[in-house]
This record gives structure tokens, C-alpha cells and sequence, in this order.
């Protein structure tokens, strides 16, 4: 019985200095995508936020950040987005994030960062 309960506790001490999972996890939000719109087309989230994009429609869709970094390339792009499928993206800066879909140029939505957060 002592033995099984020394056990234990070097069980929970393992498991105690090697978390699988993190309790300050960040937060997932989803934000659906229809046939010619996100929806909602504006986020505000907190740091640490990752964002989900949905295809709910029955066409395929991108994710392309209207920002682009020196080297002339988007901040961020996803890959096509084929209907029932997503694409993930957190964000963890402050700032204001457009994006639209190259193929359907006038679906847009924006991702509003908030200062500070955890």
C-alpha cells in the first residue's frame, strides 16, 4: 500500500512539472464564411485569440490579409478553403487586421486586436 501511494505521488509530481495542457489556454473564436461573406465581418478579440474560419458555403474561399509585410508578401494567406473545412489563425498583436478574398474580392471582414489582454 506505502508503495502504491509513493507511486502516486511521483505520478503527480511528473504531471505537475510537465503540464499537457496550459490552464491559461487563449480563447477560439469562429467566424463562419458563407457563399459571398464573412460573417461577422468585424472581430473584436483579445491577445492570444485564435480565429477560426468556417466554410459553410458551397464554394471554396481564402483568407488574405490586405497588410503586406517589406518583402511585398501578405502578413497572412490562407489556403483555399474548400466548403465544410477551415483555417486557423491566432493573433497576437494589437492592431487592426483586413483581409478579403482574392477570388471574391468584395468579401472583407476585419480583426480588431485589443490592447493589453492577459
Amino acid at each position: 500500500m506505502k508503495r502504491n501511494i509513493v507511486q502516486l505521488f511521483k505520478i503527480i509530481l511528473i504531471l505537475l512539472a510537465f503540464p499537457v495542457f496550459s490552464l491559461g489556454s487563449s480563447a477560439h473564436v469562429q467566424i463562419p464564411i458563407g457563399d459571398y461573406a464573412y460573417s461577422p465581418d468585424e472581430l473584436s478579440i483579445e491577445p492570444g485569440t485564435t480565429v477560426e474560419w468556417k466554410n459553410e458555403g458551397k464554394i471554396e474561399h481564402f483568407v488574405t490579409s490586405k497588410m503586406v509585410t517589406q518583402t511585398g508578401f501578405p502578413l497572412f494567406a490562407s489556403h483555399a478553403i474548400k466548403p465544410t473545412l477551415a483555417w486557423y489563425r491566432q493573433f497576437d498583436q494589437s492592431g487592426i487586421y483586413e483581409y478579403y478574398c482574392p477570388i471574391h474580392p468584395q468579401m472583407t471582414g476585419r480583426v480588431v486586436v485589443k490592447e493589453g489582454g492577459r
